[in-house]
């Protein structure tokens, strides 16, 4: 059955160090059959382009092809076209030129468009980040939003509630130490509506810097040396669910697919404790090796590609679950209001 709101064209985000979680909405159709065709004329347009190498678009191969290297280099021989006897795919692909189009059958994770189901709106009144140097490049710049506050099902009693917390700010005179500086209305994508009386489940992310890492206060020692993250509240608003069920599968759907596309290490960051890390690594069970030398100034990202090969699912949501400190989407409990507040 077709969605009363249509079908929304995605484009997903990407950087030199892989998959980005981020999804932005570029078009809606009525019909999947309309929004599959805009998405595949979008995604073939992007690998059409004339520098564009898709093995440059991530540290392991794993995040590209479902196909290990041994298999994509026998699915390239059926093809007619001649692998690379060794490990610099990228460097392959800038001499052979093999056509990406057909290429794109066997990279089946790299993708730059995708379609799902067009939901309804609710609105979100929520504290405003705002940091032009800090955050202009970032892919999330413009979405970010610190702590939630209210949900609202109409657009203008949600544009009030802010407008009274906003002159309240004011009156009070309340100065932030932190890059606070206002309330915002954001429209959300909202999943299905709560019932009278009910809460509203925002699901959320953490919000991505210039780097693609967490948007984050870096803490240093008298050397320059990290040595912990402050938490400074930076989110993006995903999508409002009622029940709380429904938010957790679509936060646990949303994990699930960064642990099989994303580097945790070149998104969440590298850890600042690195023999603590390694200690509550083996303790999980997973057995390979580590980066070595195992010191502060090893790259944990560089080796989690490295490693890719080895690794089973198991192993990745083994390392992703020590991020539980970061945690790279959240569930919040709202209170709904489909009236005035």
């Amino acid at each position: 059955m077709t969605p009363a709101g249509g079908y929304t064209v995605r484009e997903l985000g990407w950087d030199m160090a892989g998959r980005l979680p981020t999804a932005t909405p570029v078009a809606t159709h009525a019909t999947y059959e309309a929004a599959h065709a805009d998405a595949t004329r979008r995604d073939t347009e992007t690998w059409s382009r004339p520098r564009f190498n898709p093995f440059a678009y991530a540290g392991a191969l794993f995040y590209l092809s479902s196909l290990p290297a041994d298999q994509l280099r026998d699915w390239l021989l059926d093809h007619g076209i001649d692998p690379p006897g060794g490990h610099a795919w990228a460097d392959w692909y800038t001499a052979a030129r093999p056509d990406p189009v057909l290429l794109r059958e066997a990279l089946d994770k790299l993708r730059f468009f995708d379609v799902v189901p067009a939901w309804g709106v609710a609105y979100l009144v929520a504290e405003g980040i705002y940091s032009v140097n800090l955050w202009g490049g970032s892919p999330d710049y413009g979405l970010m939003t610190g702590q939630p506050l209210r949900a609202f099902a109409i657009a203008s009693y949600a544009a009030k509630h802010g407008e009274r917390l906003n002159h309240k700010l004011r009156r009070d005179g309340r100065k932030y130490q932190r890059v606070v500086t206002d309330h915002a209305v954001v429209e959300v994508p909202l999943a299905e509506p709560p019932t009278a009386g009910r809460s509203a489940y925002l699901v959320q992310r953490q919000a991505l810097d210039a780097a693609g890492l967490l948007v984050q206060n870096t803490m240093y020692d008298r050397n320059e040396n990290v040595i912990g993250y402050n938490d400074i509240g930076a989110r993006v608003p995903l999508a409002f669910h009622a029940p709380h069920a429904s938010a957790a599968r679509y936060a646990a759907d949303l994990h699930a697919a960064a642990r099989r596309t994303m580097n945790p290490f070149a998104r969440l960051g590298e850890p600042t404790d690195v023999v603590g890390f390694a200690d509550a690594l083996h303790g999980t069970g997973v057995s390979f090796a580590y980066p070595s030398p195992l010191t502060y100034f090893c790259s944990w990202a560089a080796w989690y590609d490295a490693e890719q090969a080895g690794l089973t699912d198991a192993d990745r949501a083994a390392v992703w679950d020590l991020f539980t400190d970061r945690p790279l989407y959240e569930v919040v409990e709202m209170k709904w209001a489909a009236g005035p507040a």
